[in-house]
């Protein structure tokens, strides 16, 4: 009975394996008439890089597999880096000089506003009419600024 089986399975495979090389067959006919295909077929598929290391870590113990997968891991990081495309000498300072440049000036802002909520604080804590009209200015300047955009969902 298993037999049967697996003759009954083997033919419906090699029904299907012929219905899929007839329309392979007929797939390629059309690419070699409309001119679409840019080289011809190999005939086989290309093989995976993860298919040709698994046959290779299968082997060794495991010291040998540790520092196999190590230099795996810095052939990877290699072939990386020789894929990166490194920027001229004129972008480079170009983008040194955009960096550094909005650093310092956001290092301005962080600090002017620092320097202005610890004044806060520090009148604030002496009187307390300080405190209730910073935050009576905020809530009014939340309320103008929800009330007049163009999304107004006021839904927080």
């Amino acid at each position: 009975m298993a037999q049967e089986t697996r003759k009954r399975g083997s033919v419906a495979e090699e029904e299907v394996l012929e219905e899929v090389e007839e329309l392979e067959e007929e797939l390629d006919e059309e690419d070699e008439s409309s001119g679409k295909a840019y080289t011809e077929r190999k005939g086989r598929a290309t093989p995976g890089k993860r298919s040709r290391q698994e046959a290779t870590e299968e082997k060794g113990n495991f010291v040998v597999r540790f520092f196999r997968g190590i230099a795996n891991y810095l052939r990877g990081v290699k072939e990386e880096l020789e894929k990166v495309v490194w920027p001229t000498r004129e972008e480079l300072i170009r983008l040194s000089r955009i960096i550094i440049s909005v650093t310092l000036f956001s290092a301005l802002v962080l600090g002017v506003m620092s320097f202005l909520f610890n004044e806060l604080f520090i009148q604030g804590f002496n009187n307390n009419i300080v405190f209730l009209l910073f935050f009576a200015v905020v809530g009014v300047l939340w309320f103008v600024v929800a009330r007049f955009t163009k999304n107004s969902d006021t839904s927080y």
